[in-house]
């Protein structure tokens, strides 16, 4: 009973800011006109970008070395903090004024002195790779619910007094300040500052890969907002981010099942209990990706009416096609802490030049001529062929296993959803097709299952619970 409860708690806490992320938005969304959402929009990928670029992965390297001292923590911290105070610096002097002028924005002081926290934010936030490595998830993610809740209470003070699209800027770097001091409260370790670096060539090697992925791999997962900005101006910026946003909520998750499953096969013995643990996750991962396609397929047009009004209905389509390929990514994407476990790293690279040489043309062409729709067709497109290409190569290469079998059932299912739309766009609006389709696309979910033993390996015995509550 302790355990299940214990388990439950941790569920809440570790996937609620990712709720209340989804709920910030719409009611911001809401309240605000579709405009001021792109011009946050625009901001929101210049603090995506800082994010990426000052990230070293420091956490990823914690967990996956099994015996880490303190004082090499110590100088992962150190470096991380000094990379993000240098690349702030350089930042203010040489860039400030042409980012201004790009996003549009005025008496931005307050705003850049705020913006030191994002900087440093993930060499400050090391002291949670810590509790993660001793699998002490309900002390690593108790500050993150807090902070996305005050955070949300913040933002809608500001939006009260008149702030317009800075309130939901607040918003956004409020999460971040507070999920930092909250945790460095009640971290167990906190790291300090060492001089001179001893060990931080060893960290280099192993990030370098997914450090240089990761600053890729934001250059290709923005090209299409900056495309749409650029052709097609901020109000169908809004549109396109607000959609983005909300259909790949399951990519965000992606990132916490990383850090969940990340340290647990990381104290696997064999490459075949690695892979055992990774097939449960895949087998769980895969239906209910299926079963949420087909309610998001069906249902989401009604909802967004009924949740945003008639001014955001024109999202429905492209939420859609994007959930689609949030849940490609997702299920695809869980294959990075199985190889990183494994202390393969250099697939996080490829897989980012890939979608970088893919995503460009094929979306500059799709927004051309297609508009917001063709956006997310060349997202959804782009997110097949990269997987396909990681798990022909590397997971192959790793477990004997290919991209058939960790998304033959998904890919089967969404080619049956977008076959429904191909054949009958004009009915999806009635709500008798909707429920006969509803039962319909599940069934086909049921009779699938058989391939590549999914539901087998949703009730095997290799459970990840299991594994967490043994450790």
């Amino acid at each position: 009973m302790i355990v299940k409860k214990k388990g439950t708690t941790l569920g809440f806490l570790a996937f609620s800011p990712y709720v209340l992320t989804m709920g910030g938005q719409v009611l911001f969304a809401k309240y605000l006109s579709v405009e001021e959402v792109g011009i946050f929009a625009l901001i929101n990928v210049f603090i995506g970008m800082i994010l990426a670029f000052t990230n070293w992965n420091g956490d990823k390297y914690i967990i996956s070395n099994r015996d880490i001292p303190n004082n090499q923590i110590d100088e992962v911290f150190t470096f991380e903090f000094l990379y993000g105070i240098i690349i702030y610096l350089i930042t203010i002097m040489f860039l400030k004024d042409y980012i201004n002028d790009y996003l549009g924005i005025e008496n931005s002081n307050a705003f850049w002195i705020a913006l030191t926290f994002i900087f440093c934010y993930f060499a400050l936030s090391r002291p949670r790779a810590v509790l993660e490595k001793r699998l002490s998830y309900l002390e690593a993610y108790t500050p993150l619910f807090f902070a996305n809740l005050l955070a949300i209470v913040i933002g809608f003070l500001c939006l009260y007094q008149g702030f317009g699209f800075w309130s939901m800027v607040i918003w956004k770097i409020s999460v971040h300040v507070l999920d930092i001091v909250i945790l460095w409260c009640i971290a167990f370790y906190i790291p300090k500052l060492r001089l001179p670096f001893s060990h931080v060539s060893s960290l280099v090697r192993y990030s370098l890969p997914i450090y240089s992925g990761a600053a890729i791999g934001f250059a290709a997962n923005n090209i299409d907002k900056i495309v749409i900005s650029a052709l097609l101006g901020v109000r169908e910026m809004g549109f396109y981010w607000l959609a983005f946003s909300l259909s790949h909520i399951p990519v965000i998750s992606r990132e916490l099942i990383a850090r969940l499953i990340l340290p647990i096969l990381a104290m696997q013995d064999s490459i075949s209990a690695k892979v055992k643990v990774f097939d449960k996750l895949n087998g769980i991962l895969q239906l209910l990706s299926v079963i949420s396609a087909v309610f998001v397929f069906y249902w989401s047009d009604i909802l967004i009416d009924f949740v945003l009004g008639e001014k955001w209905s024109e999202i429905a389509p492209l939420l859609i096609i994007l959930y689609f390929a949030a849940l490609v990514k997702l299920v695809g994407g869980s294959c990075a802490s199985l190889l990183f476990s494994g202390m393969e790293t250099r697939i996080a690279f490829d897989i980012s030049w890939m979608n970088l040489v893919f995503l460009s043309p094929i979306m500059f062409l799709a927004i051309k001529f297609g508009g917001l729709n063709g956006a997310a067709v060349a997202v959804l497109i782009v997110s097949f062929l990269v997987n396909i290409f990681c798990y022909e190569t590397a997971v192959r290469k790793f477990c004997n296993s290919g991209y058939w079998y960790y998304l033959g059932y998904l890919t089967i299912n969404i080619a049956s959803l977008l076959l429904i739309l191909f054949l009958f766009e004009d009915h999806l609006v009635g709500v008798e097709f909707k429920l006969l389709g509803t039962a319909l696309s599940l069934g086909i979910a049921f009779i699938c299952l058989p391939v590549n033993n999914i539901l087998k390996r949703f009730f095997s015995k290799q459970g990840i619970v299991l594994e967490i509550n043994r450790k």
